[in-house]
This record gives C-alpha cells, structure tokens and sequence, in this order.
C-alpha cells in the first residue's frame, strides 16, 4: 500500500490483496478477511506477524488500533493462533487459541498480538448489534488502508480524517481529554471535517481493489 501526492493533494493506490482474498496491510504484516456468510453477523479474520514493528511490538505496535469502544455494536474476539493481549475497562488480560472475549457496547478496549509469545496472531472478529452500519468492511479497509498509507509514509495519520472515519462507524476514540470523544465524533467527524473541510468516509482507491 502506498501514497502519491499530486497538486491536488494525496492519491491513493488500491489495496493489495493475497491469492486467498485477504487484505494486505504494512507489507503483509497485518491481513484481514471477510469471512462472514449470508445472514451471518460480520466476521473478520485477522493475521498479525510477530516480530514487525507494526503489528508484533506489543502495545507499541503501529498498526494497533486507538483505545476505544463501540456505541451499538456488541463485539466478540476468538483467538485461532497465537496470544492476543488486550485491555478490557482498564484491565489488561491474554487469550489462548480457543478463548474469546466478549466486549459490549461501550466497554472500552484494544488489543495487540503478545509479543512474548513469539508467534503470529490468528484471531476471528465479529460484530452485531444496531440499526446503523458500524464496523464493517467499509471501515475496515478504509480505516487500515489510510493507517498504512501514512504510516509506511512515515507520516502522522490525520486526526480530523480519523475522527471522520470512526464517526461513520459509530466508535469513539477514548482517550480524548475530558471524555469528549462522542461529541469530537460529531462536531468534527461528522460536521467540520466532511461538511466544511471535505473529508470523506470512504477513499475511493481502497474499493478499487
């Protein structure tokens, strides 16, 4: 995945995607597939490689998502392979292949692939819950492609184009001051940046592929 700026401003690539259709994020050291079947919940699988400093540096990883939660959608990690260490309301654990977690609408939480254990994270992410889209593959891709354009870049992600992203989805960032993070979701990714500022929810490049 990469980035080109042009008079303009930033074009995207598409997405690179392997032979079994899973999505390549920082070289490959993060996929994602789509695993869902009709009428199922969302489902994603996710690899994170050991040993990358984007996704197997632990909770230093790049690659990990922000300190978050979800504000309809009740979300459930099952781990494949590997040890996958999270943060659940404050309160850090690890799951074993065949454990799970459950998380509920706004428990805040993260989680990273163990990097004492040495090995490749495999885990199974699926979501339900809510009239609205929420996390889904839109997001997904959008969300993991903009982070790996900038990152690989050695860029710092926009926050007004994270803001508008986690709005869409229904997730609010954690850790902004005071609490805030809902009403930063619709003042700014929902009013400023999309209505004034023109950023999107979606790069049209990442659907591409």
């Amino acid at each position: 995945m990469s980035v080109t700026r042009s008079s303009t401003g930033p074009r995207y690539l598409p997405l690179n995607v392997d032979s079994d259709g899973a999505y390549l994020f920082f070289g490959g050291d993060c996929k994602i597939k789509f695993v869902s079947k009709p009428g199922e919940p969302f489902k994603a699988r996710q690899w994170l490689k050991a040993d990358s400093p984007y996704t197997g540096a632990g909770k230093k990883s790049l690659a990990n998502p922000p300190l978050h939660y979800h504000l309809y959608q009740t979300e459930l990690f099952q781990v494949v392979s590997g040890v996958m260490g999270f943060v659940l309301d404050g309160e850090e654990g690890k799951l074993h292949p065949g454990q799970r977690v459950v998380i509920e609408p706004y428990q805040v939480h993260t989680f990273w692939n163990d990097p004492d254990s040495g090995e490749d994270l495999v885990v199974e992410v699926s979501l339900k819950g809510g009239d609205r889209r929420g996390l889904d593959e839109t997001f997904l891709k959008n969300f993991f492609g903009y982070l790996d354009a900038q990152i690989m870049a050695g860029k710092t992600p926009d926050t007004l184009q994270m803001f508008t992203f986690m709005d869409s989805a229904d997730v609010v960032i954690a850790d902004v001051p005071l609490g805030l993070g809902r009403v930063a979701n619709v003042v700014i990714g929902r009013a400023i940046a999309p209505w004034i500022l023109g950023y999107k929810t979606s790069i049209p490049e990442f659907e591409q592929s």
